[in-house]
């Protein structure tokens, strides 16, 4: 299971990456129906999509904007998996006074 998240992550994003042209939105139905191959693939049950950044790293409301449609986009196609729902997630990490780019840190050993 481990394994195959980098994969999905990666892909997650590539998408965002190719986002920014308008020939990829002619393309972006195939890119998202293999993601979500992937993931059905995997023992992923669930998945969260979080903030794309800015090419500095820094969260941007157009990164918000890409990754909530990429998340609706992906939960049409999901059939063995759930999408999490990006404002629940939001107001969980609010709550516990994290961020998005906080999930990319690994977890603290106590």
């Amino acid at each position: 299971m481990l394994r195959r998240l980098p994969i999905a992550f990666g892909l997650l994003t590539l998408v965002s990456l190719l986002n920014a042209g308008p020939a990829f939105t002619q393309d972006r139905k195939p890119i998202v129906e293999r993601l979500a191959n992937e993931i059905s693939a995997s023992s992923v049950h669930k998945i969260y999509i979080p903030d794309f950044p800015d090419p500095p790293g820094h969260p941007s409301g157009a990164g918000a904007f890409y990754a909530a449609t990429f998340s609706k986009f992906l939960s049409t196609k999901s059939k063995q998996f759930d999408v999490l729902n990006r404002v629940e997630a939001h107001a969980f990490l609010l709550k516990n006074d994290l961020a998005d780019y906080d999930l990319t840190a690994p977890p603290k050993s106590h």
